[in-house]
């Protein structure tokens, strides 16, 4: 697959990992089905890419620690979209180092 489109596919699909246009302060999205489902189709997808397992863990994770109390739900939100925005980043670092620049 193309770098470029690599990158794309990374950006349009991580999304569904956290809600992050319709995350409302305070909303569990953990148990929400079509969530659940879009994760495990991702995953299916693309079943070696270190990022979406990594975000795709995280997201379990928490999703265990506000299950039992030991974070609220904003402090999982709060973690998560700091581990996706570093991830968008090191995504990004890693399509720039892997495309040929043309020269004109």
């Amino acid at each position: 697959m193309n770098p470029f489109t690599y990158l794309l596919v990374i950006l349009l699909f991580i999304a569904p990992l956290s809600h992050a246009t319709e995350m409302k302060e305070g909303v569990n999205y953990c148990h929400d089905p079509e969530s659940v489902a879009k994760n495990k189709a991702l995953l299916g997808d693309h079943p070696s890419d270190l990022v979406i397992i990594r975000l795709i863990a995280l997201r379990d994770g928490l999703c265990n620690m506000i299950d039992s109390g030991q974070i609220t739900v904003d402090q999982g939100i709060d973690i998560f979209s700091d581990e996706k925005s570093k991830s968008i980043v090191q995504r990004s670092k890693e399509v720039l180092t892997q495309t040929p620049y043309l020269s004109i």
